[in-house]
């Protein structure tokens, strides 16, 4: 055996060998056995050698090997053992060889081997790396190894500790280290995972340390803005809404505002209009809401953005940063189309009841729409409107259409019919070729034979000829003629015309309008109103249906029109003399008496006048009714005690008739005028107007008391450029030294633009033998003539007729004998003139009435029969109870409309009536349509309308307003349909100037609309006289005065108007305006007068 003295083999698996051979050839096979005394250290192989007899001489090799093991235990030393050899050859059987020596090197030390040791990342998002600890050795006892990172901020290890045993301390245990997130931008971050220092009872391990593990925590965060979603929003023109997000991809360093704004407005906004992210709540979104904004046009889906950004921050990485913005589409609600309603159900009937529906757009076009209102049938229904137009600003306002059914004389049962409603005309596409809306209608039959009386109650005439009227007419179509008869069950109370009526069948289904004319008692008495009835007779007809069929009567009443009372007139005004001078008054019944009336005269100072006769008596028949005549006649003194006034006392009526014995006249104011000092009055003081266009002003002069010789006074113009006067001296004798002298004063026209020229009426001094008289020089009077160049239309230049009044009284006992005034023409032809006027009467009792006038050409006037044509009601409680006048015409060629004031027991009002022939008026049931207002500029009434109407079918009237002091203004109104009127807020629009001609008062305008401009004629006072002014206006609200006001005056002493003008009505035919006008006498007579420019 060839061996070295020690074998070594290491835990490594190093090895060595020897060799076995046999010394000498056996006789037969020789089996020896190796084997290792500790194969925990070392290993043999083979573990037989076999030597045969052919190959004994062979060496055999044996291989040694090291055995590794875990434990750290230095180098082992063990036996190779060589085994008793077993052959057939005794020789050999039982040969034991010797026993190798061997050493196995240990190659364990104690330690912590970790794997990988760098080159580890981990990511914010929370990405891992993993690393793996094992034991280099085997311990003896267990072995804890403590895992920890070096910044847990950036990231984390897992486990905290491993544990080895000494059963899997070569085992390597992995340990998982993660990412943390931060949300700041702050790069890549290097950390490590610290391994141990170990825990153990094996000292070896007890406090090893493994290497610590380099590991790269990955930053995921970048300055931005993080918008979601950024695609696919949708909002609705109804104010559906859609949302977004919005949040910062990183944690600034301050606070960082983000603006949201909507790219199309039109089409959507968007709320918040911005967000504010601050480091603390960077990362939480927030959501934006937009909300879709509707129109009314069919402008199909609409793409608008919300534009997110850019920020505002002190942060340099987010100053500036913008969103992705957001695509929003915006989703139309709006189409073509007709929008009727309602559809159903729709239903007129034959008597006219109508249906209405209404029209609109369903979108707003983009060019007018023209839509056609058809009926298919027009003779069971018509529309009010064949044609609407919708404009893009008013296509979903609803206009409405109003069907009213049409009537036929046949029984054929409820018809139905349609009314189409189509586009006609647009250029919008979408709404050319709209299909058209039709709807359904059914007109209800409304034929059964009947007679209508209607109204069969509640008419009212009146004693002066007032008029009620119903009509009559049959339900049905008869086959023959169907006859009525009508007749008053009292003729003294009431007539009515026609006595009979027939109706064929071609013309059964026209109402016939019957009338009812009051009847006047023959003399004045105060009967009281009187009920009656229109007795109407049962038909005949050879229709059966009809004959015999009896239609109702018809009640009435007529108002009574007499009213007791004692009429005193004047009763102020009146003057006597000291010289004897005397003054009238007059005393008369307005009703005829049952009994004689008495009534006592007496002065209540006669030493300044007396009374004659003491008493007047009236008899029970119709001389009560005239007027007797009471004379006045003035005392003298020997004092200079100026004028007095006294009264002349009316004693209560002594009578056995009660009505009369109750009453008590009013006394009449007189005063003496004082004939003991001398003087010169002189009226007016001042304020005298002329103009260039020939306008006269009159002076009254009269001495104060009676010279004892004549008294010349010398008259004359400072300006005879300006002004003249008519005579240049007056001369009063003792003889009518107490009777007025008038001066004329006439304006002198230049062709020069000067303006109004001021100048003076210059007076005196007087010469006289009277000494007292002689060198008195009254003051001048001031005057004014008016330019008249550049004048508008219609203000200077009027020259009244020759021939005035143009309409004068009528007899006294008619009903406008006393005064007519107020005038009103219409021209309703070529040729044909129609005259309405306010008419008061003389006797009995004296009510305002309107009556009616025709005439040719304007200027010579007739009466028409019928007159008055409109009475005051009589009936207590109405506004028009007492007097009906100051009437404003509008014929429109069909209808008349006559608006007329109206006084009842309160303050005057404005009344509206109707009529189809201009003679018979009905009053409209909510009488009245104006009246004042209280605390305004009318509170004490409205009255004297007058109305023009626009080219819109707008009503304009002008009246006069009277106030709390009497003072006299005009007011301005509108109206769509004549009944409900809104009074301007600027009213007074036009009031007295101070200073001026009109400073007492303006009032009963009327006005002419030419060409745009708005025409007014009106009277205006002052100096005790009333004169016609000219204004005009844009807007019927805004008047400028015609600085050549007045334009028209009295026309001279002793005329018809030598008092005053007033109340003008205007017509304007081509470019000739035409002036009727209401003129006063001296004696406070009221006629119209004609005058033309």
């Amino acid at each position: 055996m060839a061996a070295p003295a020690v074998l070594r083999t290491t835990e490594g698996g190093g090895s060595e060998s020897f060799t076995v051979v046999l010394a000498a050839a056996p006789a037969g096979d020789v089996s020896i056995g190796i084997v290792s005394s500790d194969p925990n250290e070392g290993a043999a192989a083979p573990a037989t050698l076999l030597f045969t007899p052919a190959d004994w001489d062979v060496a055999q090799t044996v291989t040694v090997s090291g055995i590794d093991d875990c434990l750290a235990d230095g180098n082992v030393s063990y036996t190779i053992v060589i085994g008793v050899a077993v052959s057939a050859d005794p020789a050999y059987d039982g040969m034991d060889a010797a026993d190798v020596a061997a050493v196995n090197e240990d190659d364990d030390a104690a330690g912590i081997a970790v794997t990988p040791t760098s080159g580890l990342t981990t990511t914010e998002a929370g990405g891992t790396a993993l690393f793996e600890v094992a034991l280099t050795s085997c311990p003896t006892a267990d072995v804890t190894v403590p895992l920890a990172s070096a910044n847990d901020g950036e990231g984390t290890v897992s486990p905290a500790s491993l544990t080895f045993t000494p059963a899997n301390a070569l085992t390597p245990q992995t340990a998982t280290v993660t990412g943390v997130d931060d949300c700041g931008a702050d790069g890549d971050a290097p950390y490590a995972i610290i391994v141990g220092p170990a825990a153990s009872a094996d000292a070896a391990y007890d406090g090893a340390d493994g290497d610590d593990v380099a590991v790269t925590n990955t930053n995921d965060d970048i300055a931005g803005i993080a918008v979601t979603p950024t695609l696919g929003l949708a909002t609705t023109e109804a104010g559906g809404t859609a949302s977004f997000e919005v949040v910062l991809t990183s944690c600034p360093a301050a606070d960082v505002t983000v603006p949201l704004a909507s790219s199309d407005e039109g089409e959507g906004t968007v709320s918040p209009a911005s967000l504010t992210f601050t480091p603390a709540n960077a990362l939480t979104p927030q959501t934006a809401i937009v909300t879709g904004v509707d129109d009314c046009r069919a402008d199909g889906d609409a793409p608008y953005a919300i534009i997110v950004g850019p920020a505002a921050s002190a942060d340099a990485a987010y100053e500036g940063a913008n969103g992705a913005d957001v695509a929003v589409t915006n989703e139309d609600d709006d189409a073509a189309g007709l929008v009727v309603t309602p559809t159903s159900p729709l239903v007129t009937t034959e008597t006219g009841a109508t249906a209405t529906f209404l029209v609109a757009l369903a979108s707003c076009p983009s060019d007018e729409v023209t839509v056609s209102v058809t009926s298919s049938d027009t003779s069971e229904g018509t529309v009010s409107l064949s044609a609407l137009t919708f404009t893009p600003g008013n296509a979903l306002s609803p206009q409405t259409v109003t069907v009213t059914g049409a009537d036929d004389a046949l029984k054929d049962g409820s018809v139905v019919y349609q009314v189409s409603v189509a586009v006609s005309a647009s250029a919008d596409q979408d709404y050319a070729g709209l299909a058209p809306a039709t709807l359904d209608f059914t007109n209800s039959d409304d034929d059964t034979p009947g007679i209508t009386i209607a109204p069969t109650s509640g008419l009212v005439t009146s004693e002066p000829g007032g008029t009620a009227t119903f009509i009559a007419v049959l339900e049905s179509v008869p086959s023959s003629n169907v006859t009525i008869d009508c007749a008053s069950s009292n003729p003294a109370e009431g007539a009515v015309s026609p006595a009979s009526i027939t109706f064929t069948p071609a013309d059964a289904l026209v109402p016939r309008t019957v009338t009812l004319r009051g009847v006047d008692d023959p003399l004045p008495v105060a009967d009281g109103d009187q009920p009656y009835t229109i007795v109407i007779s049962p038909a005949a007809s050879a229709d059966p249906e009809y004959a015999g069929m009896d239609p109702t009567d018809v009640s009435a009443i007529n108002v009574d029109d007499d009213v007791p009372g004692i009429s005193v007139f004047p009763v102020s005004g009146l003057s006597t003399t000291e010289s004897g001078g005397t003054a009238a008054f007059f005393i008369a019944l307005d009703t005829v008496p049952t009994a004689a009336v008495t009534i006592g005269l007496r002065s209540s100072d006669t030493a300044e006048g007396t009374v004659s006769p003491a008493e007047v008596a009236f008899l029970a028949d119709a001389t009560a009714l005239d007027a007797q005549t009471i004379t006045v006649t003035g005392v003298d003194d020997a004092l200079q005690d100026r004028d007095v006034t006294y009264a002349i006392v009316t004693d209560p009526a002594v009578s056995d008739d009660a009505t009369y014995a109750a009453i008590d006249p009013p006394d009449v104011e007189v005063v003496n005028r004082d004939d003991d000092s001398p003087g010169i009055a002189v009226f007016p003081s001042g304020g005298l107007v002329t103009s260039e266009a020939g306008l006269s002003d009159i002076l009254a002069v009269v001495l104060r008391s009676i010279p004892s010789a004549d008294v010349t006074l010398p008259v004359g113009s400072s300006n005879a450029a300006e002004g003249v006067v008519s005579v240049d001296s007056l001369t009063f004798t003792p003889a009518d030294a107490l009777i007025p002298q008038y001066v004329i004063v006439t304006g002198i026209d230049d062709a020069d633009a000067d303006g109004n020229i001021a100048y003076a009426i210059i007076l005196g001094p007087t010469s006289s033998a009277d000494p007292s008289y002689d060198g008195i020089d009254p003051p001048d009077v001031s005057a004014v003539n008016c330019d008249d160049e550049g004048a508008p239309p219609g203000s200077a230049g009027w020259e009244a007729y020759d021939a005035n009044p143009t309409l004068a009284l009528s007899t006294k006992s008619d009903w406008d004998g006393a005064s007519v005034s107020e005038p009103m023409v219409v021209k309703e032809a070529e040729g044909s003139y129609v005259l309405w006027y306010q008419g008061r009467n003389k006797v009995g009792q004296k009510h305002n009435r309107i009556g009616r006038a025709v005439s040719a050409d304007g200027v010579v006037w007739t009466r028409s029969p019928e007159t008055p044509v409109l009475s005051h009601s009589g009936i207590g409680g109405t506004f028009d109870e007492v007097d009906a006048g100051a009437p404003a015409v509008i014929f429109d060629g069909a209808t008349y409309m006559m608006w007329y004031g109206g006084r009842g027991r309160s303050r005057p009002a404005i009344g509206l009536a109707t009529s189809g022939d201009g003679i018979v008026w009905t009053k409209w049931s909510g009488n009245p349509v104006l009246r004042g207002d209280a605390g305004r500029f009318d509170t004490n009434g409205a009255t004297s309308p007058h109305i023009v109407r626009t080219a819109g079918g707008v009503y304009v009237m002008s009246y006069t307003g009277t106030d709390g002091v009497g003072v006299t203004r005009i007011g301005m109104a509108t109206s769509t349909d004549g009944m409900a009127w809104v009074k301007s807020a600027a009213n007074p629009v036009l009031a007295g100037s101070p200073g001026a001609w009109d400073a007492g008062g303006v009032k009963e305008a009327c006005m002419v609309l030419d060409a745009g401009t708005y025409r007014m004629w009106y009277a205006g006072f002052s100096n005790n006289v009333w004169r016609i002014g000219y204004a005009d206006s844009p807007d019927a609200v805004n008047w400028t005065k015609y600085a050549g006001n007045p334009v028209l005056a009295p026309s001279g002493l002793a005329t018809f108007d030598s008092k005053g003008v007033s109340s003008p009505g205007v017509l304007l035919e081509g470019t000739t305006f035409r002036m009727w006008y209401t003129g006063e006498d001296g004696a406070g007579v009221l006629r119209v007068g004609y005058a033309a420019n």
